[in-house]
């Protein structure tokens, strides 16, 4: 059999088999699409919808009516007329059933009202209060989306029919089959010409292949085409010219890796199987100053500095036990002006190799890098301290203002209820007005009274120095509950003799702050309070199940002056020496962070 028939008995199934999969796959990636987007579009006109009704339901809220009949019952018609209004395609509309499978309002006057309570798809929507339908109401198949409002006990349903989201891809099918069926015969067709086409010049590769074959490196066939034949052919008679070139292009490759080894940025050793310098790149002047005859024949020892012998023998000891695998270290080595200087050092044992038979050690001079690793590792320190120092100060300040608060302003507001009771006491009888005032203003004294008194104990929380602080954080924790009415539950291990006091202050201020967080931001119902010890440090974990948040983007707001104080609760976290997790998701906020113990680490 001829090879134009082997390809087109090779080609012609798969290409018309490609043509009609690709028609296929257009006409159900199209379909595809379309309803992806008609999905993305109704659940955006879904967002306007429940946007529109939350806007209704905000206003009785706003000005506290909820509770009136009347004003309710003009909200939701207001709303529902601006729905009527919405416009979802041509054929597309909202409606809203309540929670019974009542129709509550309908574009169509003959289902409103209606009880669909029934109908298989509204026990659908009953099941999932958010989501999207494929269902038939009166014969009609439609797609929607759909969500719940609690306010009002209502189903928002936006819609739209099949017909008007596939309309379009319908009417192209029978074309998009049409052009398959033509692009078929044409492709039949260009494949048969190519196929005679193509077989042409491979016979005149065959006979050339042959005579090189028989040892005539002259052969050339003629470059009768742009396709990759005729760029066989090309190379074909460029073939024995390259061979001819070869020891040229030799000379070439070495004189670049001589560029290369000259050029090099750090220094490569080769070392015999006794650790003697073989071999030195020219850049070993450059980077330590030596001359190449300085240092050949030598141990490395001999600029390896005293400290780190050791180290340098157990490094080239492993290179030559693993012959695998790269050994890397820091080591440091003498320049030839005296000074030390720090080198990465990276071995690699071809012993074995017959074209190296050595160990090779690539290095470079990282002493800068590692000296300004040290500076910033010192400034780190200090600022450390820094940051210790500011919130040791904080906390005097804070006292300061809890005892001035106390014994000042306290005291002031207890001699002003005193001299109140003192001007009650003067009233008559006939001045009962006067009287009812004066038993406002003590309720108002007392009020600021608490509010003073709880201030304090923001500030210094007496418990935390008087009890420790496992009570004082049990004692924040019923505190917030009272105030939020946020179930809590609480595991504390007996952790208060493992801490200083510093590190109490610091554990209770970060507990402080994120229970802030939470009661500002979180809208939990639930939260999850641990403080575990066991031998590797104490465990401390903060859970909630409210709404999370964008931790990275918090702590950049932070930096910029805003944010949730997520920023001061890491550098509480560092001056503790503690590790600091934080993850936030849909489904809430966690917390964790871990003080070791002395002599080990937080696993």
């Amino acid at each position: 059999m001829k090879i134009y028939r082997k390809i087109l008995l090779v080609t012609l199934p798969l290409a018309l088999f490609s043509l009609f999969a690709g028609a296929g796959g257009t006409y159900y990636l199209s379909k595809q699409s379309l309803e992806h987007l008609a999905d993305n579009w109704l659940q955006t006109r879904l967002g306007e919808a429940m946007q529109t009704v939350a806007e209704n339901e905000e206003f009785l809220r706003r000005y506290s009516i909820t509770d009136i009949s009347s004003g309710v019952k003009k909200a939701q018609y207001d709303a529902a007329s601006m729905l009527e209004n919405m416009k979802i395609g041509k054929q597309g509309y909202v409606f809203i059933v309540d929670d019974d499978g009542q129709v509550i309002f309908h574009p169509e006057d003959k289902k409103q009202g209606v009880d669909i309570s029934e109908l298989s798809w509204f026990s659908e929507m009953a099941r999932q209060t958010v989501g999207q339908l494929d269902y038939s109401w009166s014969g009609t198949r439609s797609l929607a989306a759909y969500e719940y409002f609690p306010a009002w006990k209502w189903y928002v349903v936006v819609t739209d029919p099949f017909s008007e989201i596939y309309g379009s891809i319908n009417k192209a099918r029978d074309l998009v089959l049409s052009l398959a069926v033509f692009g078929s015969i044409l492709m039949v067709l260009l494949i048969i010409f190519l196929a005679r086409k193509m077989t042409a010049p491979l016979r005149l590769l065959v006979a050339g292949a042959q005579k090189i074959g028989r040892g005539d490196l002259e052969t050339r066939v003629p470059v009768s085409s742009n396709d990759e034949f005729g760029e066989l052919s090309a190379a074909f008679n460029t073939m024995s010219t390259q061979l001819q070139k070869s020891h040229g292009a030799l000379i070439q490759s070495e004189k670049l890796f001589r560029s290369l080894i000259e050029n090099e940025s750090g220094i490569i050793f080769l070392l015999d199987q006794d650790c003697i310098v073989r071999y030195l790149s020219p850049s070993l002047y450059r980077v330590l100053g030596y001359q190449l005859e300085e240092l050949q024949g030598e141990s490395l020892s001999t600029i390896v500095h005293t400290d780190d012998q050791a180290l340098c023998k157990s490094f080239l000891n492993k290179t030559l036990l693993d012959s695998k695998s790269n050994q890397s270290s820091e080591i440091r080595l003498r320049h030839a002006d005296g000074t030390w200087r720090i080198f990465e050092i990276i071995s690699q044992n071809l012993l074995e190799d017959a074209a190296v038979s050595g160990i090779v050690l690539n290095s470079r001079d990282i002493s800068i890098r590692k000296n300004v690793e040290s500076d910033l590792k010192r400034s780190e320190e200090r600022l450390l301290s820094l940051m210790s120092q500011l919130l040791e100060a904080q906390e005097g300040e804070r006292k300061r203002l809890a005892s001035e608060l106390h014994d000042v302003v306290g005291q002031n507001l207890l001699f002003l209820k005193f001299k109140i009771s003192l001007l009650e006491k003067e009233l008559t009888a006939e001045q009962s007005e006067q009287k009812e005032v004066c038993e406002e203003t003590f309720k108002y004294i007392d009020q600021i009274i608490e509010n003073v008194r709880r201030l304090c104990w923001d500030l210094v929380p007496s418990d935390l120095e008087d009890l420790g602080l496992s009570a004082a954080i049990t004692s924040l924790l019923e505190d917030f509950a009272r105030h939020y009415e946020i179930a809590i539950d609480v595991k504390l291990d007996k952790i208060d003799a493992s801490l200083t006091q510093e590190m109490q202050i610091l554990i209770y201020r970060l507990f402080q702050e994120a229970l802030t967080n939470i009661g500002k931001h979180a809208d939990a119902s639930q939260i999850q309070i641990e403080g575990i010890k066991d031998s590797s440090g104490i465990h401390f974990l903060i859970e909630d199940n409210g709404r999370g948040f964008d931790s990275e983007a918090e702590l950049l707001m932070h930096k910029k002056g805003r944010g949730m104080g997520l920023s001061t609760m890491q550098e509480r976290a560092r001056i503790l020496g503690a590790s600091f997790a934080l993850k936030s998701t849909k489904m809430g906020t966690s917390i964790r962070f871990c003080i070791p113990l002395k002599g080990s680490n937080c696993q």
